[in-house]
């Protein structure tokens, strides 16, 4: 799967995920309205064919590629990772802030941290020893 475009995302959780993404959304999309459709108002048209997924995954995906739900069975959770682990680009250093907003682009449930923990002691990403900077693992990519 290729990286997708910078935009102005809408993250469920917790609203823009930057300053910069609140500012791209015009006066009469900020706030967004229940059920405004945030990929087609940035300008990306982001859902997804969930066909593409495995099977036991799909349940816990919404219909733009975000994770709705953690799953219980540690079997999906290591799919689902795999799915978060390839939206990182490789060769990359990130920020933990430019982590925790990658991660809630592509989930709804408010807990990046979670995220961000299992990407790490499954070794998806390496970071440093005070967590200011992540990267995606070349074997993870």
């Amino acid at each position: 799967m290729g990286i997708l475009p910078s935009g102005p995302l809408w993250c469920a959780a917790r609203g823009p995920t930057s300053d910069l993404h609140a500012r791209a959304w015009g006066p009469e999309e900020w706030p967004p309205r229940p059920g405004l459709d945030f990929a087609l108002v940035s300008g990306y048209d982001f859902r997804m064919d969930r066909s593409s997924l495995p099977r036991e995954l799909r349940p816990f995906m919404d219909e733009n590629g975000r994770l709705k739900q953690w799953p219980t069975r540690q079997k999906v959770q290591r799919m689902a990772a795999d799915y978060l682990a390839a939206r990182f680009e490789p060769g990359r250093e990130y920020s933990e802030r430019e982590v925790n907003e990658l991660l809630c682009d592509w989930h709804t449930f408010a807990d990046w941290a979670l995220l961000r923990r299992m990407l790490y002691d499954w070794g998806y990403v390496d970071r440093e020893r005070d967590g200011s900077r992540y990267r995606l693992r070349s074997n993870a990519a």
